[in-house]
């Protein structure tokens, strides 16, 4: 069968989406299928090399656009071109907002079916407006699947629409021998002075609703009892800057560094050097944030780390109580009570055992649940 993946991330972008598309396209390629992706041209971001050349699979690459409907336009008319010359039997769009839309109008007019897949984010109320709402409703109906990356999603697309039926559910997925706790974390070690160190690391975008500030907080009250906690901070964003002086005011320069960002492939040398996956997110309830009804739509940090092999604390909300099985794979917390974190913390880092237990537990998870050969299947 001929497949066509539409989607605005691709690697050498960097994130979920970019990564879930080139892996669907690569383990439908292993299974003989024949691939086409159409996205966008790369911009030279931070991400990894990335040969187009030598995929497995076809992949067309368009100049981007300024506006949403030339973007959208785009998209058809060379996804058109595509259809007609390969005779493309299956379509999957990456998110409904750009690649969904134009996939939509696929079949309206040649009848070929699409998959739509749905993260969160883009169906929140921040990313919504009014005109969206109805956009989203019409891609949506014409899809013949829509995959929600976690139950929340699911349920948060059925609200939008109580008359959908064509819901499901299929967990984001992870590359179980890139991520493995068997790799060399000497280099890490090194580099940020973890020797003798109990090391927490949260890896994610800057932004509010990641719960970096509440990590804080809690490591200000454990610093006394556990001297020798560290925390890593992967990711750039927003948030920067206030977190950068609320360690100053907690007086945790010596406890805490700000990594920046990583390249994907160097990531499990940072979850393996660790001891603790921390991340409390949350959904944005504040009527005056901007960003009001934002939440985690699945958190593939989570397991991520698990597969790494580390226990996690996570925010007992959203798509997390989907990522992490509580008091098995991790710990689930209120993510607005930091004495709650700062007990979670210490729980793990004073009993190896169970903090062993629960990564071992992830990982075995990981490999029946989360790798992305059985999540093809």
């Amino acid at each position: 069968m001929s497949h066509l993946i539409i989607t605005r991330e691709f690697p050498p972008q960097d994130g979920g989406i970019a990564i879930a598309a080139a892996q669907i396209a690569k383990h439908l390629a292993i299974r003989n299928h024949k691939v086409h992706v159409l996205t966008w041209q790369d911009q030279g971001n931070w991400g990894d090399h990335f040969d187009d050349a030598i995929q497995p699979y076809t992949i067309t690459r368009l100049p981007r656009c300024r506006s949403r409907w030339s973007t959208i336009l785009t998209l058809f008319g060379a996804a058109l071109k595509i259809v007609l010359r390969h005779r493309i039997r299956r379509v999957y769009a990456t998110t409904w907002n750009f690649s969904g839309v134009a996939a939509a109008f696929l079949w309206y007019l040649c009848r070929v079916p699409f998959i739509v897949l749905s993260y969160g984010y883009e169906i929140s109320p921040p990313a919504l407006h009014s005109s969206d709402r109805f956009l989203m409703r019409w891609c949506f109906h014409a899809a013949r699947r829509i995959l929600a990356s976690s139950r929340y999603t699911a349920e948060m697309i059925q609200r939008t629409d109580p008359s959908l039926k064509n819901v499901s559910v299929i967990f984001p997925g992870v590359d179980a021998r890139l991520f493995h706790p068997s790799v060399n974390i000497k280099k890490v070690q090194e580099c940020y002075g973890l020797y003798g160190k109990k090391v927490l690391i949260t890896v994610a975008r800057l932004f509010g609703r990641k719960g970096h500030r509440q990590v804080l907080q809690a490591l200000s009250l454990i610093h006394q009892k556990v001297p020798n906690v560290f925390y890593l901070i992967v990711g750039e964003g927003e948030e920067r800057g206030r977190i950068v002086q609320q360690i100053r005011e907690l007086r945790l320069e010596s406890a805490v560094r700000l990594v920046g960002m990583v390249p994907n492939e160097d990531l499990p040398f940072f979850y393996a050097a660790s001891d603790v996956f921390i991340l409390p997110n949350y959904e944005v309830t504040d009527p005056k944030d901007p960003w009001v009804g934002d939440y985690e739509g699945f958190g593939i940090v989570f397991v991520e780390a698990a597969a790494c092999g580390k226990p996690v604390i996570a925010g007992r909300s959203a798509g997390a109580l989907d990522a992490i099985k509580d008091g098995e794979t991790g710990l689930l917390v209120d993510p607005f009570d930091p004495d709650a974190i700062a007990e979670a913390i210490l729980r793990l880092l004073k009993d190896e055992s169970l903090a062993h237990s629960m990564g071992r537990a992830g990982r075995k998870r990981v490999e029946r649940e989360f790798d992305w050969p059985v999540l093809l299947e």
